[in-house]
């Protein structure tokens, strides 16, 4: 099971510092921080943290944007 966050900015997304210690007793594999794009090149931005499973963050991973991908 991984868990989802939204944020308000495409700012807030990239500016996210983790704390993975702390990411890694989350109940879930992973988290994937997600906001709207401020671009008009892509629909939105994420971020995915799996350091429970040992992977800090995983820049492109496609199960996670397969979610994000449905409205």
């Amino acid at each position: 099971m991984d868990a989802k966050s939204s944020v308000e900015s495409e700012e807030e997304v990239k500016g996210i510092n983790p704390d993975f210690t702390l990411l890694s007793k989350i109940p879930a594999h992973g988290v994937i921080v997600t906001s709207m794009s401020s671009s008009k090149e892509y629909d939105f931005v994420s971020r995915f943290f799996a350091p429970a499973v040992g992977i800090n963050e995983d820049p492109v991973t496609g199960s996670a944007h397969c979610c994000l991908g449905l409205k």
